[in-house]
């Protein structure tokens, strides 16, 4: 249908709307944000909100659903949490001097990915757009902050396609992401072989992040040469060489998209931009997703568990939002450099005798985000007003940290007392008002006497209203209308207004402006003739206000980087004042650094179980265990019953280990930390549906990326490997992958089992030790006692597991009753004959010579399984 068919702001709104398809629009009709058909609906279905009609265009009724100006960022937070986008459009025209339509335009675009305004970005965490080129070279950007990063994966990885996917996917597994940026490839895209990589992380992607936040792009969006000329414009540099950059186009092209993309949402550059960090793996201990998750690191394993039982959630008592967000990322990001822990440590140390830091960082406003909402103009006097009042805090803060000789310390105390820290609280309190409004259109906001135009209109404006004043008392007066008053709206101008019990005392020279339901409105040739004057006074005293206001964000622009180096130091200190609870009040401590590949806890508890033993419900609390890991023995093999513990001290050992490589306090009477590479996880079991992959399979696929990727620095936790199949199968498997991390990668590790006859593997290495977690049989009954102990459990106790577990008696007596020789049993209670207990030479020599030719790096888990049925049945067919 001809869009002529339609009414004007109808017309408006469809000639706007056709170059947002994909998002709903805010489209600003006085004090709402109106949205028409199809976006009506979705946002009543969304929001809850009344859809109605009112008129017709074209004939059809004009669907319609509002929220009010006022309130909009609630609603705007909804839809963003449900996958929408938002295209606000705003009237940009003056209506009371437009003829005709008021012009309208689309100002920003709201996406989860491009979030600055406050009311929208969440305090503590921090929400990211990723940007992720062809080559798999990768950026993202913080918006509210102007944060920005890049990776690119390991070329040392041996240019596998899947190694490089999972690394990239362990980078952003790492993050709250907004959205990932994607070239935009079709279905019928001719794959090239320099492609399949690509291919293979949009697969994974898609499995990972909810479609709504794959945004795929233009191609030409990915253009080397436009991204470093944005970076060079926004940092005001003339070069990339120092910031690595130079040749790195693949980086630049990932950047191109992403800064298209935000400043194209936001409708304005980002000024604000940090200088970009490279991400180095060589630098992190590399936990990936899988590990992540596992370990409960930021998210728990089942979402209707309470939030508190996440290693970040439990460590996180910081005092400000910048603080939780920076301890955030040392917690996913652990390091390998033991001189930067130990100058954490020492700042930690030095913080933890002086208690009364940590109290005094109550209440800071979020400063970074503060300053990136000056950079982007969009901060309010109140906002400044707090800023400044918060600078003021930092210089009474900096006199505690005045005597430390601590490294960092010492930094963070000269940032808080610089001199230019006490020019920005003076310009922001000498220019605005103490206790100004939060909207600009309110006006009031700039001191009296700061600027003498202000002034002068100011003093109009009082005269007006001070003739206001005077004219409805003598109205009164007049009229004999005790309760007339005078009032004003934009519509409709200043008006006397009379309640209707009232009106026929109203004089003939009283001319009906408007009819309310209780009173009347009425104007006069007098008040009529002073209106204008009034008006007039009233704009220009706004109008100054906010040029002395731009004026004032114009100064502060120049002290944004700044601004951001104190909110760093902030952050900083709050999470050292933060880790340093832990020594004072806890009786945590710091650990030693190795820098062998070593892990030695003595008395050493979960720190998540520590930190909620009064909120988490166990019968027994959980021993304080040792912990021995190192070269010579670097494998520990736990077995005893299910619920004994056996999961919760592996991850216990791997929490503290994080803990360690980012510098905090651990729960041990003694610990020392060696160099971990990477943390590798194997525990539980689960069907991939949408992989089309059974347990067994996922179990071992996880299995060969850690026989394949584990190194001797690599920290593995391996739990009931080789549980998805037979018996036979499943424990050939378990002692064959036991044997090769411990003997050929020499990986740290943490093996446990219910197949005790891996527990003879003591016997043939050094290298192996049994433990078991200790458990009391006493009446039938069994106790867990959850403490570690040298050598092997005696039994399983499966049956009275499943009895607590709530197993029918008498399906408990039927399985007491049928007796399955266990594999140990057989091979010691069988006798075997001379010819039985020796097997042909030959057969074996010739079995070792395919051992000695398989080149393992090369030998896919499928391949190794083969190799192993098939030498199972030659040697049984030989027993035979």
């Amino acid at each position: 249908m001809s869009l002529e068919t339609h009414t004007p702001v109808i017309r408006q709104y469809l000639n706007i709307k056709k170059n947002y398809q994909n998002e709903l629009v805010f489209f600003r009709m006085g004090d709402f944000y109106e949205l028409f058909f199809e976006d009506a609906i979705e946002a009543s279905k969304t929001l809850g909100i009344t859809l109605t009609s009112r008129g017709k265009s074209a004939g059809k009724p004009v669907l319609m659903a509002g929220v009010p100006v006022s309130a909009h960022k609630n609603y705007l937070k909804r839809l963003l949490d449900s996958g929408k986008s938002v295209a606000i459009c705003e009237q940009v025209g003056d209506a009371t001097i437009s003829k005709g339509l008021v012009q309208r335009k689309v100002v920003r675009v709201v996406t989860a990915g491009t979030l600055c305004d406050s009311g929208l970005v969440s305090e503590n965490k921090q929400t990211w757009l990723f940007s992720v080129n062809m080559e798999l070279s990768v950026s993202w950007i913080d918006v509210s902050t102007g944060e920005l990063f890049w990776f690119t994966p390991d070329s040392k990885a041996g240019g596998e396609e899947q190694t490089y996917v999972e690394q990239v996917i362990t980078v952003i597994s790492k993050y709250d992401v907004g959205e990932v940026l994607v070239p935009d490839v079709q279905e019928d895209f001719n794959w090239k072989k320099n492609n399949l990589k690509f291919k293979n992380f949009y697969l994974l992607l898609k499995e990972v992040i909810p479609n709504e936040k794959i945004i795929p792009r233009p191609t030409w969006d990915y253009d080397a040469k436009n991204g470093g000329l944005v970076l060079q414009k926004r940092l005001k540099i003339s070069t990339l060489e120092a910031l690595e950059l130079t040749s790195v186009d693949s980086v630049l092209e990932s950047v191109s998209a992403l800064m298209n993309y935000v400043e194209k949402n936001i409708g304005q550059p980002v000024n604000h931009l940090r200088f970009p960090k490279k991400i180095n793996q060589s630098e992190i201990v590399i936990i990936d997703a899988v590990a992540q998750k596992s370990l409960e690191l930021k998210k728990p394993l089942h979402d209707e568990t309470k939030k508190n039982i996440t290693l970040i959630s439990c460590m996180d008592k910081c005092q400000t939002s910048g603080g939780s967000r920076l301890l955030n990322n040392w917690i996913l990001s652990p390091l390998k450099n033991n001189q930067l822990l130990r100058k954490r440590q020492k700042s930690i140390d030095w913080i933890s005798g002086e208690t009364t830091i940590h109290t005094a960082l109550v209440g800071f406003i979020d400063i970074s985000r503060v300053a990136g909402r000056i950079s982007l103009g969009n901060t309010s006097p109140r906002e400044l007003i707090s800023l400044s009042l918060n600078l003021c805090k930092l210089v009474n803060l900096s006199q505690l940290l005045k005597k430390s000789n601590d490294e960092y310390i010492k930094k963070i105390y000269q940032i808080f007392s610089d001199f230019k820290l006490t020019l920005i609280i003076e310009r922001i309190s000498n220019c605005l008002s103490e206790q100004p409004g939060n909207k600009i259109n309110d006006g009031g906001f700039i001191k009296d006497g700061f600027d003498k135009t202000l002034d002068d209109f100011r003093s109009t404006r009082k005269k007006s209203d001070f003739y206001l004043d005077r004219l409805e008392i003598e109205e009164k007066e007049k009229t004999g209308i005790s309760n007339l008053k005078i009032g004003y709206s934009p519509v409709h101008g200043f008006f006397f207004e009379v309640t209707s019990s009232q009106k026929n005392k109203v004089p003939e020279n009283y001319t009906r402006r408007q009819t309310l339901k209780n009173s009347e409105r009425f104007i006069t040739s007098e008040l009529k003739a002073h209106e204008e004057k009034i008006l007039c006074a009233r704009e220009n005293s706004l109008a100054r206000e906010k040029v002395i206001f731009q004026n004032l964000l114009i100064d502060l622009q120049k002290n944004i980087n700044f601004l951001f180096e104190l909110s760093e130091s902030l952050s900083l200190l709050d999470v050292f004042a933060t880790l340093s609870i832990k020594i004072s009040q806890n009786n945590w401590i710091i650990p030693e650094l190795s820098d062998d590949s070593e892990i030695s806890i003595t008395q050493g508890s979960h720190p998540v179980l520590v930190a909620n033993k009064n909120s988490i419900n166990f019968e027994n609390n959980f021993y304080p265990n040792d912990t021995e890991l190192h070269c010579n023995e670097n494998m520990m093999l736990l077995t005893g019953p299910n619920m004994s513990g056996k999961s919760t001290y592996m991850k216990q050992v791997a929490l503290i280990t994080i803990l360690g490589r980012i510098g905090a306090p651990v729960p041990a009477s003694k610990a020392r930390i060696g160099i971990i590479d990477r943390i590798f996880t194997r525990i539980g079991a689960a069907d991939d549906l949408a992989g089309g992959r059974s347990t067994f399979m996922v179990e071992m696929t996880e299995a060969a990326r850690i026989l394949h990727e584990s190194t001797n620095k690599s920290l593995v936790l391996l739990d009931e490997i080789g549980r998805g199949t037979s018996t036979a199968d499943g424990l050939a498997l378990a002692i064959a992958i036991a044997t090769e991390l411990s003997l050929k990668n020499k990986a740290l590790c943490l093996f446990a089992t219910h197949y005790f006859e891996i527990t003879e593997l003591e016997k043939t290495t050094n290298r192996i030790k049994n433990f078991h977690i200790s458990t009391e049989e006493k009446d039938d009954q069994i106790t867990f006692l959850y403490e570690l102990k040298l050598g092997p459990a005696s039994k399983s106790f499966g049956l009275k597991v499943a009895k607590l577990a709530g197993i029918p008696l008498h399906v408990i007596q039927h399985a007491e009753k049928i007796t399955i020789p266990s594999y140990s049993n057989i091979t010691h209670e069988k006798k075997l004959n001379k010819s039985e207990q020796c097997l042909n030479q030959e057969l074996l020599e010739g079995i070792a010579l395919e051992i000695k030719n398989i080149e393992p790096n090369d030998c896919t888990p499928t391949t190794a399984l083969e190799l192993l049925f098939k030498w199972n049945n030659i040697l049984n067919n030989n027993k035979n």
